[in-house]
């Protein structure tokens, strides 16, 4: 089903006479947010990333590359905000710098142990998640080999924790695969192999135990309105978000149109448009390390003229809480180097739309 559908997109871009790869290539980058794979009518297994999974119960589960790091990525660093505690630096206030290893031998070292121990606890997180989707089988495939104390991996860990805290596997409750003949024999022949890796075995599974979920997942009513809103990343996406959560058993036929005349009602407020428009690339559930060392997330944060706007979604009624909560967003992101900071609070079953500014906030203060 996959493949049909990776066609019907093909021919599609063929009829608005796309024909090159590249061209091909520009095409799925502006539209991949409307496409969807996951055919239940169907007998193919769902395809979709952890934070996708969220919610979601399988018969068995696989993960072909368990092989995350649980820090970042030496090759692609992010940039984090840190202020030097001590001169001469100090008096440069925050900056933004290149997180990695060298950093944390710097005057900005708390601002990396911070960084570093969010991260970990990100992808312990992640962890968690994929591990507690099956119900009975879990495939993790990841390289054979012994924990790196500087750049540990998922597969690292279970290599070296499944046999120490476990011993053999006698009840099946876990096991490592093997090679076939055949691959084996490639990998002996491959002399860019580290002699002491040993790669993930190639999947053989029981085509019945992958049969998708038949029941729709039970979501809150705001976790689902935030997963909803952050799947659409512009508004023209709006019509294959809906195809999807329909498709996965997400939202029925009643609940969809629900959702689509709450979504289409707010985008005449140009307060709220303006976060689903293609001239304002949005940073989605934005994690933001604090100057005091907490983690924020913001629902939906764009950057426009210099400035910092961000929107906090809601779908209850209004409460105190929410304001305190949004003038945290905002003078975390005021003092990240912005020209101007303004946020809102958009109740979605209301018509009030909260704005965050900093006459507001002293107002509220």
């Amino acid at each position: 089903p996959h493949l049909e559908k990776f066609l019907e997109i093909q021919k599609g871009a063929e009829a608005k006479n796309i024909h090159h790869l590249s061209d091909f290539l520009d095409f799925w980058e502006k539209n991949k947010a409307t496409f969807y794979f996951t055919d239940h009518a169907s007998s193919g297994m769902p395809l979709m990333t952890i934070h996708q999974a969220k919610g979601l119960a399988f018969e068995a589960v696989l993960i072909p590359f368990g092989e995350w790091l649980l820090d970042h990525s030496p090759h692609y660093p992010p940039i984090i905000w840190g202020k030097a505690e001590n001169p001469p630096l100090d008096v440069l206030g925050k900056m933004p710098l290149y997180y990695g290893k060298k950093l944390g031998e710097s005057h900005y070292h708390l601002d990396y142990q911070k960084e570093r121990l969010a991260t970990y606890w990100e992808h312990w997180n992640l962890l968690y998640v994929a591990l507690t989707r099956p119900k009975n089988y879990l495939f993790l495939a990841f390289p054979q080999k012994k924990i790196s104390p500087t750049s540990p991996t998922i597969g690292g860990i279970f290599s070296e924790i499944l046999p120490k805290a476990f011993g053999a596997s006698k009840e099946g409750a876990w096991v490592f695969g093997e090679f076939s003949p055949r691959e084996r024999e490639k990998s002996e022949k491959n002399e860019n192999k580290e002699p002491n890796s040993k790669e993930s075995p190639p999947f053989l599974f029981n085509k019945e135990a992958f049969s998708p979920p038949i029941a729709a997942p039970s979501h809150a009513l705001g976790e689902l309105w935030h997963n909803f809103l952050g799947d659409i990343v512009e508004k023209k996406a709006l019509e294959g978000v809906i195809r999807g959560y329909k498709a996965r058993g997400a939202l029925d036929e009643e609940g969809a149109k629900e959702f689509e005349r709450v979504f289409l009602k707010w985008c005449k407020d140009s307060r709220f448009a303006q976060f689903f428009s293609p001239d304002y690339p949005p940073f989605i559930e934005k994690e933001i390390l604090t100057s005091k060392g907490q983690m924020i997330r913001l629902d939906r944060l764009i950057e426009r003229d210099g400035g910092a706007y961000f929107i906090d979604f809601k779908s209850g009624a209004p409460k105190k809480a929410d304001q305190v909560q949004c003038m945290a967003y905002y003078h975390a992101l005021s003092g990240m180097g912005y020209e101007g900071v303004v946020g809102y609070i958009c109740y979605l079953y209301g018509d009030q739309m909260e704005e965050i500014t900093k006459q507001n906030i002293d107002k509220m203060a």
